[in-house]
């Protein structure tokens, strides 16, 4: 409430400011930004529930109609109606993550009303006295101006254009379920191996670094099924549980994704160097929101956790103690909407506390890959569900059974998507599927009628499941 108290006393200033469209777009981006410009960051710990993503109301979308005629729309109006000169965009994008840190809601609002070249100018101006600052961004422009550094900036485009690619929001490989974390989406990405994984999804696997030989071998053989169905695996290359996910779907011949707290220049932990180098060697993928030779700090850690849980299409915790770094990527899962699964460990293990008080506030317990699969639901084709269902059969991989469900209904819409929305393993009503599905019932029977007379869905004492050869 009192953010709100807050944002809602920056619209009074900025909708009671005089004479607004004489003055600079810089200034009228101010006027949204001073709401957040005091917060370089989130906390470290998030409530334990679920939500949508903590947009403060003071950042104005430039489609937001409600509010065209306000002093910041007509200053950002007038900012994206001039030509971008996108190579110089990249640049000031590559720069604004050096500038700022992770979670800097403050940059984050200003660059998307000025773009980064223009914050960047805005910025400069401000430092050399050219533009007025605005008493209420005066701690932002602080800690900015301590890190405008250009010889730093052409170090960094230097070192990814040998090393690997920048991707900057609108640029086509950018991963859009990121722009789920709202006014604390990063700034940009710089990547190390193939960047086209950014929009695969996947199952963020997270846990404890202090692992024990349960924990490690269900991460690891956890993370196998998913990779060998097809399914990527997104972790933070930590000691413990992240590399054993890693090394799963390695062993699968699957992608999988490593979030950094530091430049993919620079991989850590060092011990995990041969792993690194497996990781890129099979066509995996290093990210990072830190600029090259970034050192891994303990912020940038708790801070990477929320790109781990928004690149992934769900979030399973494997095993954590009571204080983990792996619940802060839970946290983030629930505030974005994201699927969340926890694996239940011995009563009497310190170990699993952490799952167990995620199961309490209620994650999902999952023990496999079905329930995992089960758990995000039509975020995946129903080919891999089906597949997943015989997965301990010795002819999971019959084309037979994969094409039984892909292919039977490919060309109608409405089996589809009543296709997608139904479980795997235990059967659901159809008021259940409906709602997965967003149809009215009556659509949703049609379509399951279709389904059942296609051998793709059965019946069972009036629920519903995917229908799976021999069973």
């Amino acid at each position: 409430m009192e953010q709100r108290r807050e944002c809602e006393k920056g619209h009074e200033v900025c909708d009671g400011v005089g004479g607004a469209s004489e003055r600079a777009a810089g200034a009228t981006a101010a006027d949204a930004v001073a709401a957040t410009a005091d917060e370089p960051g989130r906390p470290d710990e998030l409530p334990l529930q679920g939500g949508s993503a903590s947009t403060s109301p003071c950042s104005v979308d430039e489609t937001s109609a409600s509010n065209v005629g306000s002093p910041v729309h007509r200053g950002a109006r007038r900012v994206r109606e001039q030509p971008v000169d996108d190579s110089r965009e990249h640049q000031a994008a590559m720069a604004w993550t050096r500038i700022a840190e992770g979670e800097d809601a403050a940059a984050v609002t200003l660059t998307s009303h000025l773009g980064y070249a223009g914050a960047l100018d805005w910025l400069r101006d401000v430092i050399a006295g050219r533009e007025p600052c605005d008493a209420r961004l005066r701690q932002a422009v602080s800690r900015w101006s301590r890190r405008l550094d250009d010889a730093a900036f052409r170090r960094d485009a230097a070192r990814i254009a040998t090393l690997g690619a920048f991707v900057m929001p609108g640029d086509p490989l950018w991963p859009h379920q990121l722009d789920d974390l709202g006014d604390v989406r990063p700034l940009g990405l710089w990547c190390q191996g193939d960047v086209e994984l950014l929009g695969c999804g996947g199952v963020a696997i997270v846990g404890s670094r202090d692992a024990t030989d349960y924990g490690l071998t269900l991460a690891r053989d956890i993370a196998f099924e998913l990779a060998d169905l097809g399914i990527g695996v997104v972790s933070g290359g930590a000691f413990g549980i992240d590399a054993a996910a890693h090394r799963g779907a390695l062993a699968a011949g699957g992608d999988t994704i490593v979030v950094m707290a530091n430049g993919v220049d620079r991989p850590y932990p060092a011990a995990n160097a041969g792993l690194f180098r497996q990781v890129l060697a099979a066509g995996g993928l290093f990210v990072s929101e830190s600029p090259p030779g970034a050192s891994p700090l303990r912020h940038r850690f708790l801070a990477r956790n929320r790109i781990i849980a928004a690149l992934a299409s769900g979030c399973v915790v494997v095993e954590a103690p009571h204080r983990s770094g792996a619940l802060s990527t839970a946290h983030h899962a629930l505030e974005i909407g994201r699927p969340l699964g926890a694996v239940p460990g011995p009563v009497t293990s310190a170990h699993s506390a952490g799952c167990h008080r995620l199961l309490r506030a209620g994650a999902t317990c999952v023990t496999n890959v079905e329930d995992i699969l089960e758990l995000i639901g039509g975020l995946f084709s129903a080919q891999k569900y089906a597949r997943a269902a015989t997965s301990t059969a010795s002819d999971r991989g019959q084309a037979a059974n994969e094409s039984r469900v892909d292919d039977a209904m490919a060309g109608d819409p409405l089996a589809v998507r009543v296709r997608d929305a139904l479980p795997v393993k235990r059967a659901c009503g159809v008021e259940r599927i409906a709602t997965t599905a967003g149809l009215a019932i009556g659509e949703t029977l049609r379509g399951l009628g279709m389904l059942e007379v296609a051998g793709v869905a059965e019946n069972v004492d009036g629920l519903w499941r995917l229908a799976a050869p021999g069973r």
